[in-house]
């Protein structure tokens, strides 16, 4: 099982034991959050960005109504906001709005949740998207990629793989595009 998948389901586990935490619904809906990002990640998978966008605003104006409520904690919001803000960005460079992929990535990058090394999936998709390729190699060169694994045999390991390989074509070195291919 993927990282990525892992993490999907810590999070949709901690919307539940939220709800259950809290006791009660954000004004009748929390179940709102939850639906939307089930539907957020079904409209990137089909690439219907637009499409996608409009969720996303609808979901951040859910998690800002979950901000007023007392008792949820902050670590949680970060995290909501984190992933809202990685995918806006993720979209609008999609869309080659690239002004507002930045500004959300920023709005990204503030978030306590951004550091955490599961990150760097989002991170990259972004990344591969605004054609920054050499920021992508810089990172990978620097980190032990057995760190953000379980193990060198997992998908998500070769998916970084495909990563590398993606941004060495985009510098136009195919010598490590097939190095990475091979690998």
């Amino acid at each position: 099982m993927s990282k990525e998948i892992v993490i999907t389901i810590v999070i949709l586990l901690s919307i539940i034991l939220l709800n259950v935490w809290v006791g009660k619904y954000v004004d009748g809906k929390l179940n709102h959050v939850l639906d939307s990002l089930s539907e957020l990640r079904s409209l990137i998978e089909e690439q219907k960005y637009n499409e996608a966008i409009a969720i996303s605003n609808k979901r951040e104006d859910l998690i800002n109504q979950m901000k007023k409520q007392k008792g949820i904690p902050q670590g949680y919001i970060d995290q909501q906001l984190s992933y809202l803000y990685i995918k806006q960005a993720y979209l609008y460079a999609q869309l080659g709005i690239l002004q507002k992929a930045s500004t959300h990535f920023e709005k990204f990058s503030a978030t306590r949740y951004s550091k955490h090394k599961a990150a760097h999936i989002d991170i990259t998709a972004y990344r591969l998207a605004m054609k920054q390729y050499k920021q992508i190699i810089d990172y990978y060169q620097k980190t032990d990629l057995t760190e953000l694994t379980a193990d060198t045999i997992s998908q998500e390991f070769i998916g970084i793989l495909s990563n590398l390989s993606e941004a060495h074509r985009g510098m136009n070195d195919f010598q490590k595009v097939l190095q990475y291919q091979q690998r």
